[in-house]
C-alpha cells in the first residue's frame, strides 16, 4: 500500500509524469514482484515493462542493498523528428531539468539513488521501437550491469560494468562499458560480427538511389570523460566483406587483384582528446560509371573551438578492366593519380575546401600517360592537372575549378584529333535562398593548336574557345548558354586537292532549345582548288533544337560575277542519329568572257569555255551515307580547243548527277550541240545520250550528228581508263560524196550524189585506225562530181610514161564526171589513211586525150585540139592522207582518258 499510494506517486510527481500505471503483485522479506509498469496512456504508451523482479534479504534491506533487479518485457517508444530524438507525449528536456534540480537539493527518503544500492541489474526480452520518416525499427536489447570492485553498484563512489546487447534485424552488436564514477570516466568497447547491410534496405532507401549490401565487422574502443564530456581517445575498425555501395549509377565494390582475389575494405578511425581524428581506408573499387580503384586513403579531422578541418590524400588508380564489364568508358592503360584535399567548416557556417592534384607531385609523371576508350573513341594524354576549390557560408558559396590535360590525342573511325594542351576553367555559384536560379556555373574551355586528321583531310585550329554558363532554372532543370569561337583555322584535302584558309566563326549555343537560338557568323578567307584561289565564303549559323541551320554565299574569284548561294541544317540527335543537309544554287550565270579551262584541268590546256550556266543541288548526310543529287544546266555554250583546232558551239545540256561526289548521273542524259569542227571536219546538229558512271568513266548510250549533208549514227560505247582498246562503228546515211572527199583532206570536190555505209574505227595502244570502212551509192542513183587539186595523184611519177598518162586521164575525167554508181573504201596503212574511190560512169565533156595505136594507149593532145568523147569509163583512184592531218581528235580522246 505504501509503495502504490505513497512512494510511486511521489516519484512520478517529481519527474513530471502524469499518465502511468504500476501493479504491485507481491512484496515480501526476500523479494518483490511488480506486474505491468506503464508510462503514458493505454493507446500511446511511452514505456512499458511486463515485470520487475527484485531479489533481496532482510539483512540486505537493512544495509540498503538490493541483490538483483530483473526487468523483463521492456518496450520503449521513441522517434527521430525535426533533428531531435524524442519520446512521444513525453518531455525529455523537462525530465532532465528536474533530475538536475534534484541532484542539487539535499537527500531525502525518496532519493533512492543515494540510499539504495543495486548489486546487479538485468534487462531481458526488451525492445526499443524506433520511428523515422514513417519507417519502424524494432531493436531487441539485453542489458547487464554489475559492480566493478565491490559487491554492489554505488552510483556516487565506485563504478560499474555494463554489457548492452543489441539485435537489429536478428544481428548481434555488443557494447561493453566500464564506468568509473569517481574518475568520471567511461571505457567503451563495441563488437559486431557479420552485420548484413542489406537488412537495413528500408532505411537506406530513404535516400533515393542509395543501396548497400554485404557484411561488416565492427571492432572499437573509446575512453570518455563524463564531466566535462570529452572523448579522450577512440579507435574503430570496420571491415567490409563483399560490399556493394550503389548511389544511382555510382557503384563501389571490393578492391580486386588478379593474384590474391578480393581484399576486404577496411576503414579505421583513431582519435585523441576528441579534437584530432585520423581516418584510414584500405582500398575500394568503383565499377561505374568509370571504373577506378581508390587506395591509400588518409584523412585527418581536427576540431577547434570555432571550426572543424579535414585534410588528407588518396590515390586513384585506373586499371585495365575486363571487356565484359559494362561501362561507358574503358581503361586501356593503367595509371595512378594522387590527390590532396582540405576542408574547413566554422561554427558560424562559413566553409572552404580544396581538392588538388598536379603532375609535379608524382615522380616521373610527365612520362606517364593515361589511355581511355569512350564509346569507341580512344583518348590518350599525359596525367592531367586538377584543382578544385570552394568557399561559402551555409548553403551559399562558390566553387572554382581548373583541369589541364597535356598532349591529348583521340583516335576514332573518323580520324584523329591532337591537342597539345586542353584546359578547362570555371566557377560555380549557388544560392539556395534565392527564388531565382540557385546554381550558376561559368566555364571556359581552351584547346589551342588543335589538329584534326580524317583520311585525306587535315584541319588545323590554332584558336578554339568554348565559354558559357550553366545554370539551374526555376523549374530546377539545367540550362546552358555558351559561345564557340574559332579563328585562323585551315583545312586541306589531298584527294580533292583542296585547301581552305582563314576559317573564322562565332557560334552561340543554348540548351535546352525548342526554337531557333541567337545568330552566329562565320567567314572563310580563301578557298583553293587545284592550286588556284576560288574566293571566299561568308554566312550565318544558328542553333535550332539539337542541331544548326546556316546559310551563306561563296563569291568566286575565278568565274567573275559568279556567286554560289547555299542553306543547310544539321541535327545531332535525330531518330536516324546524325543528320545534315545543304542546298546550293548559282542562279543564272553568264560568262563575261572566255574562261580558260586549262587553269582547272591540266589536260585542257588551251581550251576555253563561254556560255550560260546554272547549278543547283542538295547534299544530305545521315547514318545511311551521303546523298548529293545535283543538276547542271548549260545553255548556248561554246568550247574551243585552240591547240586542237576544235570547236563545239551551241551546247545545250541538262545534266542530273545522282551523286556529285562520286560523279554518277542518271541514265539517258542528253547533250545537244549546234556545230562542231575539228580541223577540216565539220559536223552539226549533234545529240549524245550518255550516263556518267564516275569521275573517270562514262557510258555513251548512243549518238548522232549531221555530216556532209547526211546523218551519222553510233551505237553504245563505254569510255574508262580501264579500257585500252575500243571498237566502234559509224553508220552513215546519205552522205554527200564530194563533201566527204574534201573534208577528209584528199582533194577539192563539189557536186551531187550521196553514199551510205559504215566506217569501223579501232582504237588500240592509243592509235586510231580505220578497219575496211566502205560507203556506196544507192543502187539506181547516180551523181555528178567535180574534183580539183588532184596533183598528188601524179606526184613523183615521170612524165611521158604510160602510168603518168593514165593518171592524167583520170584527173581530167574527175573534173566533171557523171557516175552511175560510186564506192569509197577507207582503211589505215601505217600512219596514213588510204581512200579508194571507185566510180562507174563517163566524163561530162570531151577529154584532151586521143588513142595512139603506136603506143597502144591514150596520149594527151595540145590545148585547143579536139579531144575524145568517152561513152563510158570506170575510175579506180587511191588517195593517201596522213592521219595526223585529218584525225586530230585522237588527242581529245587522250584528254578524256586522263
Amino acid at each position: 500500500t505504501y509503495v502504490k499510494s505513497k512512494l510511486i506517486p511521489e516519484i512520478a510527481q517529481k519527474a513530471g509524469i502524469q499518465n502511468y500505471a504500476f501493479d504491485v503483485r507481491n512484496i515480501g522479506f526476500f523479494g518483490a514482484d511488480f506486474g505491468t509498469v506503464r508510462i503514458g496512456t493505454d493507446e500511446h504508451p511511452v514505456l512499458s515493462i511486463a515485470s520487475i523482479q527484485i531479489d533481496y534479504s532482510p539483512k540486505e534491506l537493512y544495509r540498503k542493498t538490493i541483490r538483483r533487479t530483473i526487468l523483463s518485457g521492456v518496450e520503449l517508444f521513441c522517434e527521430y523528428k525535426d533533428g531531435e530524438l524524442k519520446i512521444p507525449n513525453f518531455d525529455l528536456k523537462n525530465l532532465a531539468a528536474k533530475f538536475q534540480s534534484s541532484e542539487k537539493t539535499t537527500s531525502s527518503s525518496t532519493n533512492i539513488s543515494q540510499t539504495v544500492s543495486i548489486g546487479r541489474l538485468e534487462i531481458r526480452n526488451s525492445v526499443v521501437v524506433f520511428e523515422f520518416k514513417g519507417k519502424t525499427l524494432r531493436l531487441p536489447i539485453e542489458l547487464e550491469i554489475v559492480p566493478l570492485k565491490t559487491d554492489r553498484i554505488t552510483f556516487d563512489r565506485n563504478g560499474f560494468k555494463g554489457v548492452l546487447r543489441l539485435y537489429p534485424r536478428d544481428q548481434e552488436i555488443v557494447l561493453t562499458a566500464n564506468i568509473h564514477m569517481i574518475k568520471k570516466q567511461i571505457l567503451l568497447k563495441i563488437d559486431a560480427t557479420k552485420v548484413h547491410l542489406e537488412r537495413f534496405s528500408d532505411f537506406t532507401s530513404l535516400i533515393p538511389g542509395l543501396s548497400l549490401s554485404g557484411k561488416v565487422d565492427i571492432n572499437g574502443e573509446a575512453s570518455l570523460q563524463v564531466k566535462p564530456f570529452k572523448v579522450s581517445s577512440a579507435s574503430v575498425l570496420c571491415q567490409f566483406r563483399n560490399p556493394e555501395f550503389t548511389y544511382n549509377s555510382f557503384v563501389l565494390k571490393n578492391f580486386q587483384t588478379t593474384l590474391k582475389g578480393k581484399r576486404p575494405l577496411k576503414i579505421e578511425l583513431k582519435g585523441t582528446g576528441g579534437k584530432e581524428w585520423k581516418i584510414f581506408g584500405s582500398a575500394v573499387s568503383a565499377v561505374s560509371p568509370l571504373p577506378f580503384q581508390a587506395t591509400d586513403m588518409k584523412c585527418e579531422l581536427r576540431i577547434f573551438e570555432d571550426a572543424v578541418t579535414v585534410s588528407g590524400n588518396l590515390k586513384i588508380g585506373l586499371e585495365q578492366f575486363n571487356d565484359n564489364q559494362i561501362t561507358f568508358a574503358k581503361v586501356l592503360k593503367p595509371f595512378n593519380i594522387k590527390g590532396n584535399y582540405f576542408a574547413k567548416l566554422e561554427k558560424n557556417g562559413k566553409w572552404e575546401f580544396r581538392i588538388h592534384h598536379t603532375a609535379k607531385d608524382t615522380s616521373q609523371a610527365s612520362l606517364k600517360t593515361c589511355k581511355l576508350r569512350i564509346h569507341g573513341i580512344d583518348i590518350v594524354s599525359n596525367l592531367p592537372f586538377i584543382d578544385i576549390s570552394g568557399i561559402g557560408e551555409h548553403a551559399n558559396g562558390a566553387v572554382t575549378y581548373t583541369l589541364e590535360a597535356p598532349n591529348v590525342k583521340t583516335t576514332a573511325k573518323f580520324g584523329t584529333i591532337q591537342i597539345p594542351s586542353v584546359s578547362l576553367k570555371g566557377e560555380t555559384r549557388f544560392n539556395n535562398a534565392s527564388k531565382k536560379a540557385r546554381h550558376r556555373t561559368t566555364f571556359k574551355l581552351k584547346a589551342p593548336n588543335t589538329a584534326l586528321t580524317m583520311a585525306s583531310t587535315k584541319m588545323k585550329l590554332p584558336i578554339v574557345l568554348l565559354g558559357g554558363e550553366l545554370r539551374e532554372g526555376k523549374d530546377h532543370a539545367l540550362h546552358l548558354d555558351a559561345l564557340v569561337k574559332f579563328k585562323n583555322s585551315s583545312l586541306s584535302d589531298s584527294k580533292f586537292k583542296t585547301k581552305i584558309y582563314g576559317i573564322n566563326g562565332i557560334i552561340p549555343l543554348k540548351w535546352p532549345l525548342k526554337r531557333a537560338g541567337e545568330e552566329g557568323n562565320y567567314f572563310v578567307k580563301q578557298l583553293w582548288w587545284e592550286g588556284r584561289n576560288f574566293g571566299s565564303v561568308k554566312g550565318t549559323v544558328q542553333q535550332k533544337g539539337n542541331g544548326f541551320i546556316f546559310k551563306g554565299t561563296h563569291n568566286n574569284m575565278v568565274f567573275k560575277n559568279l556567286s554560289l548561294y547555299f542553306t543547310g541544317n544539321t541535327n545531332f540527335l535525330s531518330g536516324n542519329g546524325y543528320e545534315a543537309g545543304i542546298h546550293f544554287q548559282t542562279g543564272h550565270y553568264k560568262t563575261p568572257a572566255d574562261i580558260d579551262l586549262g587553269q582547272f584541268f591540266s589536260f585542257a590546256k588551251g581550251a576555253t569555255f563561254n556560255g550560260e550556266a546554272e547549278i543547283e543541288g542538295d547534299i544530305s548526310v545521315n547514318r545511311t551515307g551521303i546523298k548529293s543529287p545535283t543538276r547542271i544546266h548549260l545553255n548556248n555554250a561554246t568550247v574551243v580547243l585552240n591547240e586542237k583546232d576544235a570547236k563545239i558551239e551551241e551546247i545545250q545540256l541538262t545534266l542530273y548527277l545522282t551523286d556529285l561526289f562520286n560523279m554518277k548521273s542518271a541514265p539517258k542524259q542528253v547533250i545537244h550541240f549546234g556545230n562542231a569542227s575539228l580541223g577540216a571536219l565539220n559536223v552539226s546538229s549533234g545529240k549524245i545520250e550518255f550516263q556518267v558512271e564516275s569521275d573517270r568513266s562514262f557510258f555513251i548510250e548512243n549518238s548522232s550528228f549531221k555530216w556532209c549533208g547526211g546523218h551519222v549514227y553510233s551505237p553504245a560505247v563505254r569510255i574508262s581508263p580501264q579500257t585500252k582498246d575500243y571498237h566502234l562503228i559509224l553508220y552513215c546515211d546519205r552522205l554527200n560524196l564530194p563533201m566527204i572527199l574534201e573534208q577528209l583532206g584528199a582533194v577539192n570536190a563539189e557536186g551531187i550524189g550521196t553514199v551510205n555505209g559504215r566506217l569501223p574505227i579501232q582504237v588500240k595502244n592509243g592509235k586510231i585506225r580505220f578497219s575496211d570502212g566502205f560507203l556506196f551509192s544507192t543502187p539506181g542513183e547516180g551523181g555528178k562530181i567535180h574534183v580539183t587539186g588532184t596533183e598528188m595523184l601524179t606526184a613523183g611519177i615521170p612524165r611521158n610514161t604510160p602510168q603518168y598518162v593514165q593518171l592524167e586521164l583520170a584527173r581530167e575525167a574527175l573534173k566533171n564526171y557523171d557516175y552511175d554508181w560510186a564506192k569509197l573504201n577507207l582503211k589505215t596503212e601505217g600512219d596514213d589513211a588510204v581512200l579508194r574511190l571507185q566510180l562507174n560512169g563517163k566524163p561530162s565533156n570531151p577529154l584532151p586525150f586521143v588513142y595512139n595505136k603506136k603506143i597502144g594507149g591514150f596520149a594527151k593532145i595540145e590545148a585547143g585540139s579536139k579531144g575524145s568523147i568517152f561513152q563510158g569509163i570506170r575510175l579506180d583512184v587511191n588517195f593517201r592522207v596522213p592521219l595526223d592531218k585529218i584525225l586530230r581528235y585522237k588527242d581529245i580522246l587522250d584528254m578524256i582518258q586522263k
